[in-house]
């Protein structure tokens, strides 16, 4: 068991020296904009510990502001899309938030019986922060909005 926490302690200095933090961001729907895109809402999935995420009402707000400013119609719940903000994160032994941030932006359809998600675009990425994850939450939404 020590060797098991010595090796997640090693990978995570590894990581904190030299990857604060890892992220892409893609939006891969040409015909989606404003116009298009009849509705949006601005969903969380919080599963974050120990305090490593505490912004998630500004983060909310955030998304829905960048996408207003785009010209969107950004509805309190229901849209036709979605616009899904997911947060993983943990506090290491040493006190830094390890987390895991996604965004995906998509809307539900059905054909017949057959039911699915039509993805138009995702963000996201991993860091490695002394306090919490909130400055990396807002440059995911902020890496995705720009591109929509």
């Amino acid at each position: 068991m020590r060797s098991a926490s010595r090796l997640v302690m090693a990978c995570t200095t590894f990581f904190a020296v030299h990857f604060a933090s890892v992220s892409h961001s893609q939006f891969y729907a040409n015909g989606a904009n404003p116009t298009t895109v009849r509705s949006i809402s601005v969903d969380l999935a919080d599963d974050a510990k120990e305090g490593c995420w505490t912004n998630l009402v500004e983060a909310k707000r955030y998304a829905e502001d960048k996408m207003v400013l785009r010209g969107y119609n950004v509805v309190p719940s229901g849209g036709d899309y979605e616009f899904v903000v997911s947060v993983t994160a943990f506090r290491t032994s040493q006190g830094d938030c390890v987390g895991s941030v996604g965004v995906q932006i998509y809307a539900s359809s059905q054909r017949e019986e057959i039911f699915g998600f039509h993805e138009i675009g995702d963000s996201g990425g991993v860091a490695i922060v002394g306090t919490n994850v909130n400055n990396f939450v807002l440059e995911i939404i902020q890496s995705i909005t720009e591109k929509m």
